[in-house]
């Protein structure tokens, strides 16, 4: 296996991996933040795209696109702490 410029070349899964962990997480996680600043619409919508990608997690994985799946439900996990940090947020600031 070659390398160019001291960086390992990645499998298309490992690709497809990160692009779906940061295009589900990326988004829930900056709409959660939103939320804090007194817009908390936003947060129900983060909540609402979490839910669905729970439900693309599951459609990619009776697919057989496993690793697009494992890539969203890392996301979903790392976008529902920071749901639940800004929902304590929302809650402590008066919601």
């Amino acid at each position: 296996m070659t390398q160019g410029s001291g960086q390992q070349r990645q499998s298309a899964g490992q690709r497809q991996f990160r692009k779906a962990f940061t295009w589900t997480a990326g988004p829930i996680i900056v709409l959660s933040l939103v939320s804090v600043l007194g817009l908390y619409p936003f947060w129900f919508l983060a909540a609402v795209a979490w839910i669905g990608g729970l439900i693309a997690a599951n459609v990619f994985f009776l697919r057989g696109r496993r690793s697009v799946a494992a890539g969203i439900l890392s996301g979903v996990g790392v976008s529902a702490v920071a749901l639940g940090l800004t929902c304590f947020a929302n809650v402590v600031r008066g919601f």
